[in-house]
């Protein structure tokens, strides 16, 4: 059964055709139900993808000083792409700031201080917010495609280099720990204009996903 809105219409429209349950001046009540159990699929399909944005929505809600709030203080700063907060539970009042730079790579000492002295002036009494820059974690795709005819190495290579350059800036301090998905690569790679097949490849040496800490993020 299709659960799509268009055939959830259709359904409901056939449902109250049917002349089978056609009464005079009426329908019947197997009518009836079968056209409120497809309007509970739909309300169902429209109330799911809601209820997953309220849940987002509450997950980025910013509050006085709460670690998204510093996350907007870092992105207020001209030159900052993205940023992350860790607040330390331990009653110290330090809050880890890691910032990345717009172009997904790791800030210099000028750049840092902007947004340092920025957090300073908007942060609570008694927070001790810590600024650190973006590590960058080197990424080393290496492996064997075949080539679709009228195709040259050098035009895929830089065709792939540039798709997973738009990928790192993607996942660039994330929500959650910046992961990069061996599979995904792999994917992207097989997507690229002249590619026909891809035999093997492994991401730094190794045919398994890497893993990004608090403060990384991957550079090319």
């Amino acid at each position: 059964m299709d659960l799509d809105a268009v055939s959830i219409c259709a359904r409901m429209r056939a449902d109250l055709q049917n002349p089978a349950n056609r009464l005079e001046g009426g329908f019947c009540m197997d009518n009836l139900q079968a056209v409120s159990e497809e309007l509970a699929r739909l309300n169902y399909m429209e109330l799911v993808p809601l209820k997953a944005k309220i849940a987002e929505a509450k997950e980025e809600l910013i509050t006085s000083g709460n670690e998204n709030h510093y996350i907007y203080w870092a992105k207020k700063v001209p030159g900052v792409g993205n940023a992350r907060a860790v607040g330390v539970r331990d009653g110290s009042g330090e809050v880890l700031v890691a910032v990345v730079t717009d172009k997904a790579g790791e800030p210099d000492a000028e750049l840092l201080a902007k947004v340092a002295a920025y957090i300073e002036e908007q942060r609570p009494v008694g927070a001790k917010p810590i600024i650190v820059g973006a590590v960058g974690v080197p990424v080393v795709v290496r492996g064997k495609i075949t080539l679709k005819p009228g195709y040259g190495i050098e035009e895929v290579s830089a065709a792939f280099r540039r798709r997973l350059q738009e990928h790192f800036l993607q996942i660039a301090f994330s929500k959650s720990n910046p992961n990069l998905s061996y599979h995904l690569v792999g994917s992207m790679l097989f997507e690229v204009a002249g590619v026909a097949d891809v035999p093997e490849y492994t991401l730094n040496g190794a045919m398994q996903s890497l893993a990004g800490s608090f403060d990384q993020n991957f550079t090319l």
